[in-house]
């Protein structure tokens, strides 16, 4: 599908894209470690978390997900926002803000 955003780590690349997915990649061999699927609409961004090693995913579903940047588990989900989607991401430290159609934060 159509790729939306990248994200990359010393060893890894997260892409998420349009068919719903969240990829991880191994950067030195090119190979797919998980292709992982949490999301009912297309996935729009993807931020890393430093500090508890997770990867946040927001598209418009309206849905958070943060799943393990190691295992591709799933490690929770939420819904902070209604209506289009959620349209921005930013994590800093233990914070994690999003911002969506509904004209919220």
């Amino acid at each position: 599908g159509v790729i939306f955003d990248i994200k990359l780590t010393e060893s890894r690349l997260f892409s998420v894209s349009d068919d719903r997915t969240l990829i991880i990649w191994d950067r030195v061999s090119g190979e797919i470690l998980h292709r992982l699927y949490g999301h009912t609409a297309r996935i729009l961004k993807v931020v890393l978390m430093p500090l508890c090693e997770g990867v946040v995913t927001v598209g418009e579903d309206n849905q958070v997900v943060v799943w393990s940047r190691d295992t591709g588990e799933k490690m929770t989900s939420l819904t902070p926002h209604v209506g289009y989607g959620i349209r921005a991401v930013h994590c800093r430290n233990k914070t994690l803000v999003t911002g969506g159609w509904d004209s919220t934060v």
